[in-house]
C-alpha cells in the first residue's frame, strides 16, 4: 500500500540532471520526493535512475536529504531501492553523519542496520 507524506518539502531540491532522461523525468522525481511518494520514488529508481544521483552544487543525494530531514520512511525506501549510505557529500558527510547532526538518532540507527544487511 502507497502512501503520501507531503511533509517532505525539502527534498524538492534534489536535482539529478546527468541521470535523468528529459525534464519530464526530471520533474516526476523531484514531484514523488517531495510528497515522499515512496510508490513513485520506487517506480523511477526501478525505471533506470540512480538512487544515489548526487545534486551538482553541493553532491548530496536524496539519501542526504531524507536523513536531514527525519524522513525514516523515505530514508529506508531508498537504502533498500540501493542507496549507498555511506555515500559521501562534498563536505565528506555520508547520511549517518547528517542524521546525527540534526538529532534524528532513530533514523541514524536504522540506516545502520539497513547498511548491515
Amino acid at each position: 500500500m502507497c502512501h503520501n507524506s507531503p511533509d517532505l518539502r525539502a527534498l524538492r531540491r534534489f536535482c539529478a540532471p546527468p541521470c535523468v532522461k528529459s525534464l519530464r523525468e526530471q520533474k516526476k522525481k523531484e514531484e514523488g520526493l517531495g510528497r515522499g511518494d515512496v510508490c513513485l520514488i520506487e517506480r523511477l529508481v526501478k525505471a533506470g535512475l540512480s538512487p544515489d544521483a548526487a545534486t551538482a552544487d553541493d553532491g548530496r543525494t536524496a539519501l542526504h536529504l531524507a536523513a536531514g530531514e527525519g524522513k525514516l520512511r523515505v530514508a529506508s525506501k531508498l537504502v533498500e531501492l540501493g542507496a549507498d549510505v555511506n555515500f559521501t557529500d562534498r563536505q565528506g558527510r555520508n547520511a549517518l553523519d547528517i542524521a546525527r547532526a540534526a538529532g534524528y538518532y532513530d533514523l541514524e540507527a536504522r540506516l545502520r542496520l539497513l547498511a548491515e544487511t
